[in-house]
């Protein structure tokens, strides 16, 4: 097999094998063999085992990621509301005290408006508030009357006009004044 005569050059044939069997070999050997021989329980651990084991640890890793994700904006929180009637993204808890809160959006959410005293004409100063109030939170102690037009007028023919808004909290469409109020003042309606 070589292309010099008289020279005798062997190839090397298959590697043999001098070393053990690693533990994994061993053990799928004697798995396989137990459950050939009907071995009860030979076949426990299972390659979907293995498998299925990864996923969940998988599972748990982007588990906890998106724990650490989420308390991490959980506590990004907005500016707080300024005493003069400056707006802000909050919730009811922002109101404080003595005030009259309304906010662009259903249950206390959005931008929050805070009065002390009366408004005649909520378009100005800006941002305008004209008929934009869709729920309120009372906490002065005394009756407030909000108007569906400014100046305190009425001008619509529906009930209530003017709508008193006590010490409650709440949704204004609840009263048929969704984005319906122009101007407010405390006081008896």
């Amino acid at each position: 097999m070589t292309d010099c005569p008289g020279v005798d050059v062997r190839r090397p044939g298959p590697r043999r094998r001098t070393t053990h069997p690693t533990y994994t070999e061993v053990a799928t050997r004697s798995r396989r063999d137990r459950a050939a021989a009907g071995h009860p329980g030979a076949d426990h651990i299972r390659r979907d085992d293995i498998d299925m084991r990864k996923y969940q640890r998988t599972g748990v890793v982007l588990g906890l990621a998106a724990l650490v994700a989420a308390g991490g904006t959980s506590t990004v929180q907005a500016a707080p509301a300024t005493g003069n009637g400056g707006a802000s993204i909050t919730n009811y808890d922002d109101c404080p005290v003595g005030a009259f809160c309304g906010w662009d959006y259903l249950n206390g959410n959005g931008s929050i408006k805070i009065w002390t005293g009366p408004d005649s004409d909520l378009r100005s100063p800006a941002p305008s508030w004209n008929d934009r109030i869709r729920s309120v939170w009372n906490r002065t102690g005394a009756v407030w009357c909000t108007f569906p037009d400014i100046n305190y007028a009425d001008v619509t023919t529906g009930p209530p006009n003017p709508w008193p808004v006590g010490n409650w909290r709440g949704n204004t469409a609840l009263y048929n004044m969704d984005m319906n109020i122009s101007s407010l003042r405390p006081g008896r309606c």
